[in-house]
């Protein structure tokens, strides 16, 4: 499969050059660093929930994570920037 293909098909959604990767994965890095920690925790939770959960558990801990993180100011003010 060439690169091309792979971003089509969504499988990936950036190819950088061999020689920029490291730049690129250092500043990919950096910016999920300076993003919201919590929200980050709670997609990585639901992420490794999915393994073992059925869909309706799944279903529902998103939610409850949704709304608990909608009360969060940080949610409030990077949904704002969103719209």
């Amino acid at each position: 499969m060439n690169t091309e293909t792979a971003l089509s098909l969504g499988l990936v959604n950036r190819v950088v050059p061999a020689d920029k990767l490291i730049e690129e994965v250092e500043a990919l890095a950096r910016r999920i660093a300076k993003g919201p920690a919590l929200a980050h925790a709670s997609v990585k939770r639901l992420v490794h929930q999915a393994t073992t959960a059925p869909l309706d558990v799944l279903l529902e801990a998103e939610r409850n994570r949704w709304v608990a993180a909608a009360a969060i100011a940080d949610f409030q003010r990077g949904h704002s920037r969103v719209l």
